[in-house]
Order: C-alpha cells, then sequence, then structure tokens
C-alpha cells in the first residue's frame, strides 16, 4: 500500500463503484472506465507474475489477475482509511 496523501472521498465513491460491481461480467467495462477517467494502472512484473494496481494514492497487487488485483486495492483502500481516521 502507498503511503502518500489521498482523496478519501474520490477512494470512497471508487470503493462503492466497485462493491457495485457484479462479479465478472461488469468487471471488463468498470476497468476500462477506470483507466480511462480516473487514472488506473496495472503493471504486470516480468519475473514473479505479480499484478501492481495503483488507483487514487492506492496500490495493491495479486498474483492472478487484474480483476483480483482491483478487488485487493478495495480492501487496502479500506485500510487506508481506517488508518486515516
Amino acid at each position: 500500500m502507498s503511503t502518500k496523501k489521498f482523496d478519501v472521498e474520490r477512494v470512497q465513491r471508487l470503493q462503492k463503484e466497485l462493491a457495485e460491481v457484479d462479479g465478472t461480467t461488469e468487471m471488463p467495462a468498470l476497468i476500462k472506465r477506470l483507466k480511462q477517467k480516473e487514472g488506473l494502472r496495472f503493471r504486470k512484473h516480468a519475473e514473479t507474475g505479480l499484478i501492481f494496481v495503483s488507483l487514487a494514492g492506492v496500490a495493491a497487487k495479486s498474483k492472478h489477475s487484474e480483476d483480483e488485483a482491483l478487488r485487493n486495492w478495495g480492501n487496502a483502500a479500506r485500510r487506508a482509511m481506517l488508518q486515516e481516521a
């Protein structure tokens, strides 16, 4: 998780959006929109295969997929907001 400051309201809005996604059917459209409008970035490590995600000043990773990395981002964002409180 990133230690830099983030916009709590923006992260809450993005978390809500993520929570409303219906599994795998809506996830590709959400990922596309977040990349285009919100600055979502994915990076795959060449040696380990880990997928890193960064959005709104919060980072996370996954061993399996971009979908899982984004879900992990939601968990990391929740933890970051608890630390801010």
